[in-house]
């Protein structure tokens, strides 16, 4: 019921998706919708949710069956993990990474699965600088992640947008992350040379 719905969110957007189609797309009717799932905000909320715990569940397993790969493998898994889920599961994926309005409460819970990928990415970021000498470099491992993680959603969106090979596109994101976490000026990881503008 939960797919079927996500397939009418995605498709409408949460504003223009009415209740009849939902129910229609569920093959239930209205009132058995209701029963289940309250109002339609309700329902978009169980769906998002259902979407963000999938997404969730399958990063961070990446995330931990990756940590003893080196630096590029557990880039490279890590990245795959999140174009793996746009690929089998499209519509969940722009249900959670659409820009169209939606609840309050679902831009909570999208707002909460950033932060935890930020900081777990950034967690991956300072233990890599640290096994590689480099100083503790906090606020710029902060910032590196969130550029990260905006270049894997960026790319995945791509992939989806565009109709070009999720795999493909995957590896180039890949590679564009490791090189550039791999090939980074040491001197940016440095508090020298830092000012306020």
């Amino acid at each position: 019921m939960l797919d079927a719905v996500v397939g009418v969110f995605d498709r409408l957007g949460y504003r223009d998706a009415t209740v009849a189609e939902l129910a229609e797309a569920a093959q239930v009717t209205k009132p058995t919708l209701y029963a289940h799932f309250g109002d339609k905000e309700a329902l978009y909320l169980r769906a998002f949710q259902r979407e963000v715990g999938l997404l969730t569940d399958a990063l961070f397993t990446a995330y931990t069956a990756s940590e003893s790969l080196s630096v590029r493998d557990e880039i490279r898994y890590d990245i795959l993990a999140l174009f793996r889920f746009a690929r089998t599961r499209p519509a969940g994926f722009r249900l959670i990474f659409a820009h169209s309005p939606r609840p309050d409460a679902a831009n909570r819970v999208y707002d909460e699965l950033v932060v935890s990928v930020n900081e777990r990415v950034s967690e991956m970021i300072h233990r890599r600088l640290t096994e590689g000498g480099h100083p503790p470099a906090a606020p710029r491992a902060d910032a590196m992640a969130e550029l990260l993680v905006g270049l894997a959603i960026g790319g995945a969106r791509t992939a989806l947008r565009s109709g070009l090979d999720t795999e493909i596109l995957g590896e180039l994101t890949v590679g564009l992350a490791a090189d550039g976490i791999l090939h980074l000026d040491r001197e940016l990881l440095t508090d020298n040379g830092d000012s306020s503008a």
